[in-house]
């Protein structure tokens, strides 16, 4: 069995801007970094971590790094933990979207499970590519505790396609706040998670959930 400790990004400048960031590779924000430096200390003090992982956007990386030095390990970055690529959105505030593409911004409202981005990817897309990272993790980290930097969009994904609510249940799945911690156990591809979405270990609570 593996544990992760999964932690959302910190707060993003496009965060801030009510955006959607996608793939962008934005950097976190004054608070963001703030936020990434209390998580970094909760996890020094309630884990030990043997592994950290991260998407290899900055925002995710600079968001483990202060965790990653508290326990003298490196950051391996991969691509697959990074956040769903909404193509031609990236960049666009919600409202703007909302005026200029209406057919389109009703279609994802209605069934964000299986809308596909202009240019980007589906969450169906992005499910295949989650899998595939954290049965490689687990692979790599069998009876350790591994921390992975990544994204909201991801961690609602997995929270969806790892349990019985499948990708159709990403559209009642709550968006995490960010800097939140997941604790997931990982056993030969069957799933527990421990807990959901902490954040009482931030005393910085400036958050924008909106988008992915």
């Amino acid at each position: 069995m593996t544990t992760f400790v999964i932690i959302r990004h910190g707060l993003s400048v496009t965060n801030k801007g009510s955006r959607f960031t996608g793939q962008l590779d934005v950097p976190l924000a004054e608070e963001g970094v703030i936020q990434a430096k209390e998580t970094g200390r909760y996890i020094k003090e309630n884990f030990k971590i043997d592994s950290v992982y991260s998407s290899d956007l900055c925002r995710a990386v600079e968001t483990a790094r202060p965790a990653a030095e508290a326990f003298g390990l490196s950051i391996k970055k991969r691509a697959d933990l990074r956040e769903l690529n909404v193509g031609l959105w990236q960049g666009r505030t919600l409202s703007d979207i909302e005026k200029e593409e209406p057919e389109a911004y009703g279609r994802w409202i209605r069934d964000i499970s299986s809308f596909g981005f202009p240019g980007g990817e589906s969450h169906k897309d992005m499910a295949i590519r989650a899998k595939k990272a954290f049965d490689e993790m687990a692979g790599e980290n069998e009876g350790k505790t591994v921390l992975v930097a990544t994204h909201g969009g991801l961690i609602r994904n997995i929270l969806c396609t790892f349990t019985d609510k499948g990708i159709k249940g990403i559209k009642d799945t709550p968006r995490l706040l960010n800097a939140s911690v997941t604790v997931m156990k990982y056993d030969k591809g069957k799933v527990e998670f421990v807990s959901v979405g902490k954040t009482d270990h931030l005393t910085e609570s400036a958050d924008n959930i909106k988008g992915e």
